[in-house]
C-alpha cells in the first residue's frame, strides 16, 4: 500500500467548516487507534516469528528484537502504601534513641511530618533503592519482561 496515497486521501479536501475539520480530525484519531492496535498484533507476530535476535530483511533493512523489562503497581493503592511505608521506616530510623533502642514519639511525629510535607513538593516516584529501610521494591510493584523490535533501514 503506498502511505503517501493514504496520507493524500486524508489531507485537506478543501472543507474548513467546523463540521468538516471535525469529521476530519475524527477520521485520523479512528485511524490512529486502529494503525496502533495493527501494529502491536505486527511486533507481536513479528518476535514469536524470529529466530534469533537480529536479522536483515532485504528491502527493509536490520530487524532487531530487544528484550525490556517493565513494571506495573502490584495493585490498586500500592504508590500510596509505599510512601506510607516509606514515611514509618524513616521516621522509625529517626526516632529510635541510639544509646536506649527506644522510639521517642515526638521525634518519629515530627520525621513523618517532614516526610509527608516533602512528598508534596518530591514527584511521583516508583522505585526504592535497593534495601531502602527494610523495603522492598517488589512488594508493591510487579515486573515483566517483553519484546519489542526496531527496524533500521540498511544504507
Amino acid at each position: 500500500m503506498d502511505v503517501d496515497a493514504l496520507c493524500a486521501a486524508l489531507e485537506d479536501n478543501g472543507d474548513h467548516t467546523v463540521d468538516g475539520l471535525a469529521r476530519r480530525l475524527l477520521s485520523l484519531r479512528l485511524l490512529k487507534g486502529r494503525i496502533t492496535e495493527l501494529e502491536a498484533e505486527l511486533e507481536d507476530d513479528l518476535v514469536a516469528s524470529m529466530e534469533s535476535d537480529h536479522t536483515v530483511v532485504p528491502g527493509t533493512g536490520l530487524v532487531k528484537r530487544v528484550e525490556r523489562s517493565s513494571s506495573t503497581w502490584r495493585f490498586d493503592g500500592a504508590g500510596e502504601r509505599m510512601r506510607d511505608d516509606l514515611v514509618h521506616a524513616v521516621a522509625n530510623r529517626v526516632a529510635v534513641d541510639v544509646g536506649t533502642g527506644e522510639i521517642d514519639t515526638v521525634k518519629r511525629n515530627i520525621a513523618a511530618e517532614a516526610m509527608r510535607v516533602a512528598f508534596t513538593a518530591i514527584p511521583a516516584f516508583t522505585t526504592l533503592k535497593r534495601n531502602s529501610l527494610g523495603l522492598r521494591n517488589s512488594d508493591y510493584r510487579q515486573y515483566s519482561n517483553t519484546y519489542r523490535i526496531s527496524i533500521e533501514e540498511l544504507l
